[in-house]
């Protein structure tokens, strides 16, 4: 699954090809030189459920990872706008909110179209470009316009490039574009407030794509070509800027419910994922839980004055810590063995950490924006216990009993910190600078609910870097005044750069030597691993 990071804003741009199956093994459909007779077909993964591509997927996404991926090639399907056949193969077929999903344009820059807009050997292994649903947008994916780099060796150095199609070869032209937004908007060596969200970036591309078919979105094309010079325009300068506001007037819960749940698995059956790993719920049970929806009232006041327009505004729900909406479990009554009895059975539920947020109103005038998710209490387990009329164990009577739970998904919103962000593009032509956000010098690695294993993660809690961005001489504090243990410090390619035993609870390390970039400064004692990123510059 090959990555590209991208300093600052969201952790990275992932292109991903036509699919991805569970060991993340991948095979791409590259139809090289015209002479080159025997094609290899893609592994497609084709599932009812990929248990752990969606784990990987979603904790990708809520770690702020530009997830860019490959619509398909229809040589597994009939060409057609059919939103579902793409169903059940990833990860074209995860949520919308979650990737970026290319289809391919073929030499007229429309979409690839059997014999239509393709080369002759294109047209003869029934080649096109999938498309419908909700794929974003189109890019170049025919070989009659897109070459690559040779990496065959038995080649010689006459041929250094390639022909290359599909959407494998569409995908990578967004990528770079993705990574022009983040490079040319945020701020480098610092992730802040005013860089691009995943969101940002998505509704950018989306917004510039140049409509082959009518104005808004279409069937075919999605929301057009991709055009990499509007797409900066809309960032130009900083008279156009997306503000993220993050001052809340108000947490308030609006309604709150009871109902049942029936928990089948959120991911993986045995729970080692990221996500999974502490997750508190028993499979193929039923639970009672309060649903509360709850609202959060954002002010933008500070960015808007009687000059400022407000062009669009959208949710930004890879930094919320609300979910979706679960509804009440569906029980159904069949007949079971022996003959005659009936069995009531129940309809158990896929839940897991799905983020949501729905922008509920915009008030220009008290300069507020309102939005709203949901967050459920676990608070009974359901537990079937067979009994007949005196007490004794009977097959085919249930009584169901309540046992005390008490479990929150994802967060108790009236203790910990409510967070249900939006995006709003402004543009002011008073402007002249972007506005101005501190960095965050801590920059947790990894997800809230990440664990390992046996030892605890912590990221930001005891450890401290300074100055962070640096040049030369950094010191490292652990705020208990604990051991700092085994220090190391990482390149983003995994490569160890130094490695040493710290007794003390601080030390001063000299970084003037390494180059220019992101590393991760590891500190491990018997129980506890702290890690956190240091900024080279």
């Amino acid at each position: 699954m090959p990555q590209n990071p991208i300093v600052g804003g969201p952790r990275s741009v992932n292109n991903t090809h036509e699919s991805m199956s569970e060991d993340y093994y991948q095979k791409k459909r590259i139809f090289g030189n015209e002479s080159q007779k025997e094609v290899n077909d893609s592994i497609v993964v084709n599932t009812p459920v990929c248990e752990l591509c969606r784990e990987a997927y979603l904790f990708s996404y809520k770690n702020e990872v530009i997830n860019v991926v490959s619509r398909g090639n229809s040589h597994h399907f009939s060409p057609s706008t059919d939103p579902t056949l793409i169903d059940y193969n990833y990860p074209q077929s995860f949520p919308d909110n979650w990737i970026i999903s290319v289809g391919a344009s073929g030499y007229d820059g429309l979409t690839v179209q059997q014999g239509l807009n393709q080369s002759a050997i294109e047209a003869s292994t029934d080649y096109w470009s999938m498309y419908g649903g909700n794929m974003d947008l189109i890019a170049p994916g025919s070989d009659t316009i897109v070459f690559t780099t040779n990496v065959i060796n038995n080649l010689t150095e006459s041929y250094p490039y390639e022909k290359f199609n599909g959407t494998s070869a569409a995908a990578p032209h967004v990528s770079g574009v993705a990574a022009l937004l983040l490079s040319h908007y945020n701020v480098p060596f610092c992730y802040s407030n005013r860089n691009l969200a995943i969101e940002d970036v998505e509704y950018i591309l989306e917004h510039s794509a140049t409509n082959l078919y009518g104005p808004g979105y279409d069937d075919t094309t999605g929301w057009g070509r991709l055009d990499a010079y509007k797409a900066l325009k809309m960032i130009e300068n900083s008279t156009l800027q997306i503000i993220h506001p993050d001052s809340v007037l108000l947490t308030e819960e609006i309604s709150k419910d009871t109902i049942a749940l029936g928990y089948d698995h959120a991911f993986v059956s045995d729970g080692w994922g990221p996500i999974s790993n502490p997750y508190p719920l028993d499979g193929e049970r039923e639970y009672r839980v309060v649903r509360y929806l709850m609202q959060n009232t954002y002010s933008f006041s500070e960015y808007y004055a009687s000059t400022t327009d407000i062009l669009d505004y959208w949710p930004r729900q890879s930094a919320s810590n609300s979910l979706i909406r679960y509804e009440d479990t569906t029980k159904y009554i069949a007949a079971g063995p022996p003959a005659g009895t009936l069995y009531t059975y129940t309809d158990f539920n896929f839940i897991d950490n799905e983020p949501y947020v729905e922008i509920i109103s915009v008030d220009s005038i008290a300069k507020t924006i309102t939005t709203q998710g949901y967050y459920y209490h676990f608070i009974d387990q359901y537990i079937d216990v067979v009994l007949n009329a005196a007490g004794a164990t009977q097959e085919n009577i249930v009584v169901d009993n309540l046992i005390n739970f008490d479990a929150w998904l994802p967060i108790n919103p009236f203790t910990n910190t409510v967070k249900m962000p939006v995006s709003i593009y402004m543009k002011d032509t008073t402007w002249n600078f972007p506005f101005d956000f501190t960095c965050d010098t801590i920059n947790p690695l990894f997800d809230e609910n990440f664990q390992l294993e046996n030892n605890e993660l912590e990221n930001n809690i005891d450890l401290q870097v300074y100055p962070n961005p640096s040049s030369s001489i950094i010191n490292i504090v652990n705020l208990k005044k604990q051991q700092l243990g085994k220090i190391e410090i990482i390149d983003l390619t995994g490569n160890l750069i130094v490695s040493f035993l710290e007794n003390d609870w601080s030390t001063e390390v000299d970084i003037s030597y390494l180059s220019s970039g992101i590393y991760i400064i590891s500190c491990t004692d018997s129980k506890i691993i702290r890690k956190i990123k240091l900024f080279k510059i």
